[in-house]
């Protein structure tokens, strides 16, 4: 039921394991689905924010979503996060730290795996996460992004909606978060936020818009129908 966005890659000469050099097999990730039942997937990046505002938001709607938070964000205040798992949500991996890893090396790549997965099982009692989004969406097709997520267990999870994200904006609104949904989403579609008040507030109002659309608002792996 996944919609897997592929393509061939290119013969760039990379400093890659002999052991994997050789495979032909094309990059993937996770932009869309097709769910089972109509279903949309939010999901926030980032961890910085208004977390608890979030957290006490999702219970009052009583809605489960996926989260990306960062290694180093869930280390400086694992309480939050802990919340999230024990009310539900699913964390997914979003590195370390917020860096770019287009061009990066598969060791400096496992890296920020292997040490967001130190915290999560220090602090969260997570030896294994799922998903992996990597920070700006940055090299999701290189080879050694790819074969760091494989080797650690996850799939790489994109993102296909907002079309026009204005989070930059010191001007967006939460109804302007609730307009671009309105405007754009379609059943099975996952949606990119973070968790400044705008994306934070328009839970609420993109909630009701897809209870009038009969559409629920479920995790990465309810819309792929791995959970």
């Amino acid at each position: 039921r996944k919609f897997l966005k592929t393509g061939l890659l290119g013969a760039a000469s990379l400093a890659l394991p002999s052991s994997w050099a050789q495979a032909s097999d094309p990059p993937t990730a996770i932009f869309r689905a097709d769910p089972p039942t109509p279903m949309v997937a939010l999901t926030f990046d980032d961890g910085y924010g208004y977390v608890t505002r979030f957290l006490d938001t999702c219970q009052e709607l009583n809605i489960r979503l996926t989260l990306f938070p960062l290694g180093k964000v869930i280390k400086a205040q694992p309480e939050l996060f802990q919340r999230a798992l024990a009310e539900g949500h699913e964390i997914g991996c979003h590195g370390y730290q917020h860096i770019a890893l287009k061009g990066k090396s598969y060791d400096e790549i496992a890296a920020q795996l292997s040490k967001f997965l130190e915290v999560t099982q220090t602090y969260l009692g997570l030896s294994t996460v799922r998903y992996f989004r990597p920070p700006y969406g940055s090299g999701w097709a290189s080879p050694a992004l790819q074969q760091a997520a494989a080797d650690f267990g996850m799939s790489v999870v994109m993102w296909n909606k907002p079309l026009t994200p204005g989070a930059s904006d010191p001007k967006r609104t939460w109804r302007d978060v609730v307009g671009e949904f309105r405007k754009q989403a379609v059943s099975g579609d996952i949606f990119l936020y973070h968790f400044p008040y705008p994306d934070v507030a328009a839970l609420p109002g993109i909630v009701s818009l897809c209870s009038e659309r009969g559409w629920q608002v479920g995790t990465i792996s309810q819309l792929i129908g791995a959970a």
